[in-house]
């Protein structure tokens, strides 16, 4: 049996052209697509969850419950204090954690975004 294109296909039906009976569905039934924001967070809180180290570091400020110098992170990883930093930064603009300067450095926390985003992750492995 020899196979054809959709191309051809279409151009063996009688006018040359699928006809409006021939659609597969009708596009007007579908809801409409959800606020982007909404998704933006998601997506972004969902990108900084999907790395080891950043896992590591929020269920690290869970299991200290309170707010953890970012030395006393660093000394938790074998990773560069940049390194480390970068991290931290994503983990912040995705509103999973908080940080605080008290003098020259910067305190760490979760926030109940972060709490609640983690609570999800274990119930999931």
């Amino acid at each position: 049996m020899e196979s054809i294109t959709a191309r051809e296909f279409a151009l063996s039906l009688p006018d040359g052209e699928p006809g409006a009976d021939d659609v597969c569905c009708k596009a007007e039934s579908l809801p409409t697509t959800p606020d982007r924001m909404p998704v933006v967070a998601l997506t972004d809180r969902l990108k900084a969850l999907a790395d080891e180290t950043r896992l590591r570091m929020l269920d690290l400020m869970l299991r200290h419950g309170q707010a953890l110098c970012v030395c006393e992170i660093t000394e938790q990883f074998d990773l560069s204090q940049p390194t480390i930093s970068h991290h931290l930064r994503l983990l912040r603009e995705s509103a999973l954690i908080r940080g605080e300067k008290h003098g020259t450095w910067m305190y760490y926390s979760a926030t109940d975004e972060g709490k609640r985003c983690m609570a999800v992750v274990k119930r999931l492995v």
